[in-house]
Formats: structure tokens, sequence, C-alpha cells
């Protein structure tokens, strides 16, 4: 996802929009799949920009998975989203939708002495 959607040279990505990926997962990788670096390549897209919001639907979430995919502030229903079943995404999509369309203001520059 961060190479083949996100970056200058891809046709889809625009400098002028926000990068933003949501990843619907079960919330736990799947070691058979190479998915031990899961963390590591969310944290990377998101050093190059992309914020990544991530929903888990099964009853047995790892939300700390779900943490590790997400952009900060690594909150539940503000970064990631959590339902025990696809019946309940419409309203993790309602939520998603209020957050990603509709991101907080960012904070003033603050400076700690």
């Amino acid at each position: 996802m961060r190479t083949k959607v996100f970056g200058s040279t891809n046709l889809g990505d625009r400098p002028d929009i926000r990068n933003v990926a949501v990843v619907v997962t079960d919330g736990k990788p799947t070691p058979e799949l190479g998915a031990s670096d899961v963390a590591a390549e969310a944290a990377r897209a998101q050093a190059e920009g992309v914020t990544m919001f991530a929903v888990g639907v099964t009853n047995s979430i790892d939300k700390a998975t779900l943490r590790a995919l997400s952009s900060d502030p690594k909150e539940e229903n503000m970064t990631y989203f959590a339902t025990p079943n696809f019946d309940g995404l419409n309203r993790v999509l309602d939520s998603l939708i209020a957050v990603v369309c509709h991101p907080p203001p960012p904070m003033a520059n603050c400076e700690f002495k």
C-alpha cells in the first residue's frame, strides 16, 4: 500500500490532498503470509505522511495490533475502531467518516520551557 498507492510516482496520489489509509482486519497478523512486519510497514507509511486508520472486525480482535497500525493519537474510536461483526461496520463507518472527513484542527505550535 505504501509504495503502490501513495508516493509521487503513483498516478493516484495527489500531493495537495492528505493521504489516508484505512486498514480493515481481523486484528491479528497472519505470520504464514509474511505479516510479521505489519506494524513496521504501518510506521513507515506514517513516517511518509500517510494517516493510518485501523478497523478490526471479529470477536477476537487484538487491540494492540489495531493501535500499532493506526496513527497518533492511537485512540479507540478516533484512529482505530473495533466491531465484533460485519453488522457493526455501519456504526464504525459513520464514526470513521466523521474523523477522516472532519479531522480535528492541528494543535497550535507549543513550546515547553
